[in-house]
This record gives C-alpha cells, sequence and structure tokens, in this order.
C-alpha cells in the first residue's frame, strides 16, 4: 500500500474547512460580551425601574402635600435649628421652664473611688454670663464602690426675663440660643463634661391642630 504526502495551501479551499484555533484576544472578547453585557443590561433594567419609581413618588407627594396642605406650603423654620458647639450633652427646653437631666456614672474598676462633683456657671459660646442656673443634686461627694454606678441628678431653670402680665405675651426667644457648662468629676480619669442648654422658641415642636374636619378644602 502506498501513501502520498499532501500539502495545503494556506489560501487554499482545504485550509478554510480545517479552520485555526482562536486566539486569545478572540476568547477574552467573547468571554467579555457573555459575561459583562447582561450585567450592563441588567443595572440599566433597575436603574430605569428606580427612576420611574422616583418619578411617581415625587408626583404622589406633590399630590398629596396640594390635597391635604390645601395648597398651603410652608418653609422649613430656620429658626428652630441650633448651633451647638463642641457639647457632649445637650438639653433642649423652653424660656421659663426647669429641666431635669440624670447621668450615671460608672466605676469599672476593682478599687473604691472617691468622687467629687462640681457644675460650672453657665455661659454664652463667647463667656458672657447667661440667664440659665443650674443645680447638682446632693449627694455632690460619695465614693462609689468598685464596678458599681451612680446616679447623678441635675435640674437646669431657664427663667423668664420679666413676668408676663395676665393679658401680656408671655417673653419668648426669637431664635434657638445655647448655653454653656462644665461638670467637672473629680475622682475619675476623664475631661470636665461639656453641657449644652438650646433654648428654643414656644413655636419650634409645637402640637399641630389643623382647622379642618377632612381633606376637602
Amino acid at each position: 500500500m502506498n501513501y502520498s504526502r499532501q500539502s495545503v495551501h494556506p489560501h487554499s479551499a482545504s485550509a478554510a474547512a480545517v479552520g485555526t484555533a482562536p486566539s486569545m484576544p478572540d476568547i477574552a472578547t467573547a468571554v467579555t460580551q457573555g459575561l459583562i453585557a447582561p450585567l450592563v443590561q441588567g443595572f440599566g433594567q433597575v436603574a430605569d425601574a428606580i427612576g420611574t419609581g422616583l418619578a411617581a413618588r415625587s408626583r404622589t407627594n406633590r399630590g398629596a402635600a396640594q390635597e391635604h396642605g390645601c395648597g398651603c406650603e410652608t418653609a422649613a423654620p430656620c429658626h428652630c435649628t441650633c448651633c451647638v458647639v463642641d457639647a457632649d450633652v445637650v438639653i433642649y427646653g423652653f424660656l421659663g421652664e426647669t429641666r431635669i437631666a440624670s447621668f450615671v456614672i460608672k466605676n469599672d474598676r476593682v478599687r473604691a473611688k472617691k468622687i467629687t462633683l462640681a457644675l460650672g456657671a453657665f455661659t454664652t459660646r463667647a463667656g458672657q454670663p447667661a440667664p440659665v442656673g443650674g443645680v447638682l443634686l446632693a449627694p455632690t461627694e460619695f465614693e462609689l464602690a468598685p464596678c458599681s454606678s451612680r446616679n447623678v441628678v441635675m435640674t437646669v431653670a431657664t427663667p423668664l426675663a420679666k413676668p408676663g402680665a395676665p393679658n401680656e405675651p408671655i417673653p419668648d426667644v426669637d431664635d434657638c440660643t445655647v448655653y454653656y457648662s462644665d461638670l467637672r468629676i473629680d475622682g475619675c480619669e476623664m475631661r470636665p463634661l461639656r453641657i449644652a442648654v438650646a433654648i428654643l422658641p414656644r413655636d419650634c415642636g409645637a402640637y399641630k391642630i389643623h382647622c379642618h374636619s377632612c381633606c376637602c378644602c
């Protein structure tokens, strides 16, 4: 039996029928199109759905505001915004009331500590005297047993500027006013506790009463 060796020219029809193996760039392109394209398409569909939902929600909110508010739109009350600087505790109140603040002092050590409390005078941020009085309820000196805690109570009073007559409006502040004091806790390895008292105008956080019984205006 005779075997003959045949050669195939690169540009012949036989060469085209045999074909060549795909190159690495072709494989990378195929993988990218097969994996990334569906993800991109899916993200696009999600983004379209979110955009449609937000647009519908925006239209709904505007419609509800016009229906329930009867077209009355009020701006955000800027005078109710308090600017508090470097405070550990913030106590909110109104002019003429007394607030009660409670603190818990913990001793996480295995030995007792002798504690002495001292509350400084309230001042403005610049150090000017403030019409706010703070008092620590007794005892202000005690021994804190190992692995124990103790409750400390402080009262903060914001007296009226002047007593109002029966037919005169009660004095109030024009905007949020903040005063500061330091609570020193001797016996604890810590810096003084910075306490801020924010006095708000009375219309801030007031209970709202709508003068209508239904949604129709």
